[in-house]
């Protein structure tokens, strides 16, 4: 319903211009002139408001309304995202809805820092690294977490006493296909020009995983774990993965994940990570499109920002999983 109420909205946005901020909201209304309603506008910066503002809004029938929000924008940090969110919503209770109801909203990505912040302030000493028997541990504030150098695989994270991980953080190459995947295809009789057949044909379902390299370091400010992986399907090598874990005194863990896919492999159903963390946790906080599942069939009504959901909120049902674009 969310995606509908989004894609069928009378009220259309238009980002007219950065500096000064001004944006344009046009009615698709033929006979009714939209009133009584009020634009709630936010910049944030990676999700967090830096500047809001709030005016009430009159369009005429297939009328627009021209506002300048601010006359500059703040000026951007180095890796920090910028968005512009609007929202549209009554003022008052009506006949039909009561005051507050979202009857229109829309984000623009706005302008970042041109610039990278290319090393990190050494405020704390790094962690303790010991490497023993082909475990390598890092200990620092209430934290410790352990690599297994054979695997190349982070196996153990415990934070204030509690562990966290129940599995390894491993690449994750593969998804539920969906019916645009399986196409034509019978049960007993494989369309072989489906995607389905051609990841099968490819080995995608039965990658099988080695790691070729792993290294940890003690920086000044950080320790520094770097693990190599190589994937095989029908004996040869077709997927390259490298991982680098950067992890601070505070027990904060950056992983930078990058993959190289062989040219005759076909485009992989999903290039992501897995894991599974302790039953302790019940809610999930993360930056990022939501706060819904967004895959095409509903991207459209998804916003990029800061949010926290229970895990059971997260699970979304599907009767069968199609592909919208």
């Amino acid at each position: 319903m969310i995606e509908a109420k989004k894609a069928q909205q009378f009220i259309q946005f238009k980002l007219i211009e950065t500096e000064p901020l001004t944006i344009q909201m046009q009615s698709e209304y033929l006979f009714e002139t939209i009133k009584e309603q009020c634009l709630v506008w936010q910049l944030t910066e990676d999700g967090v408001v830096i500047e809001s503002g709030e005016f009430e809004v009159e369009i005429a029938p297939e009328g627009y309304q021209l506002t300048t929000l601010l006359k500059e924008l703040p000026q951007p940090k180095p890796n920090k995202e910028y968005h512009l969110n609007l929202e549209v919503s009554l003022c008052q209770d009506l006949a039909w809805a009561d005051a507050g109801l979202v009857s229109a909203w829309e984000q623009f990505e706005l302008p970042g820092c041109a610039s990278l912040e290319l090393s990190h302030k050494a405020e704390n000493q790094a962690p303790s690294l010991t490497s023993l028997d082909g475990i390598s541990q890092i200990e620092g504030e209430e934290f410790e977490v352990e690599f297994d150098a054979q695997s190349g695989l982070l196996t153990k994270w415990v934070a204030n006493g509690e562990p966290k991980l129940n599995s390894a953080p491993v690449d994750n190459f593969y998804r539920a296909p969906i019916d645009n995947d399986i196409g034509t295809s019978e049960a007993d009789k494989m369309d072989p020009n489906t995607w389905l057949a051609i990841w099968k044909t490819a080995g995608v379902m039965d990658l099988e995983r080695r790691c070729t390299s792993f290294n940890a370091h003690q920086l000044n400010d950080c320790c520094l774990v770097e693990s190599r992986f190589v994937y095989s399907a029908h004996g040869r090598d077709v997927i390259a993965s490298q991982w680098c874990y950067r992890i601070d005194n505070k027990g904060e863990i950056e992983v930078d994940v990058e993959v190289n896919i062989a040219q005759g492999m076909p485009s992989l159903p999903r290039i992501g990570m897995e894991f599974t963390v302790s039953d302790k946790a019940s809610e999930v906080h993360f930056f990022g499109k939501g706060p819904h599942e967004n895959y095409p069939d509903r991207q459209l009504s998804s916003w990029v920002g800061q949010h926290r959901q229970s895990i059971e909120e997260m699970h979304t049902d599907y009767v069968s999983q199609v592909k919208m674009v």
